[in-house]
């Protein structure tokens, strides 16, 4: 399975690439929007999962998945941030996104990422292989 990341922080993308790439997963980073849907357009094989900040440089993670699910309707999405409430409820969950708190632990990381990719399809959508 393949995830692409996508945080402006450093050290945060660094960690969370570690931990996933050690869990077996093709890893691929962006650290701006940007970034992403360049990486994205360009990868060959399917991505599975988005794993993406909400508060990105130029465009929200909310926004960038919005964008690459045109492309890729089957796109999970699990966006991350320190925020909660009505933002979430508003932005991610009406959308079919799975949301992670920032701080995380590693196992709630792991979670977090086996939790979206075995979500139901979005309407219309096959699943992942």
């Amino acid at each position: 399975m393949t995830v692409l990341v996508v945080d402006d922080e450093p050290i945060v993308l660094k960690l969370v690439h570690a931990v996933l790439t050690g869990a077996g997963f093709e890893v691929l980073k962006a650290t701006n929007p940007q970034e992403a849907m360049e990486v994205f357009d360009r990868h060959g094989s399917p991505i599975h999962l988005l794993l993406s900040d909400i508060r990105l440089p130029g465009m929200s993670g909310v926004e960038l998945g919005d964008r690459l699910r045109l492309a890729c309707p089957e796109l999970r999405v699990l966006l991350t941030a320190g925020l909660n409430g009505w933002l979430i409820q508003a932005c991610v969950l009406e959308r079919g996104y799975a949301f992670l708190a920032k701080p995380f632990t590693v196992q709630r990381l792991m979670e977090a990422v086996h939790s979206a990719l075995n979500q139901t399809a979005p309407a219309g959508t096959a699943q992942p292989k």
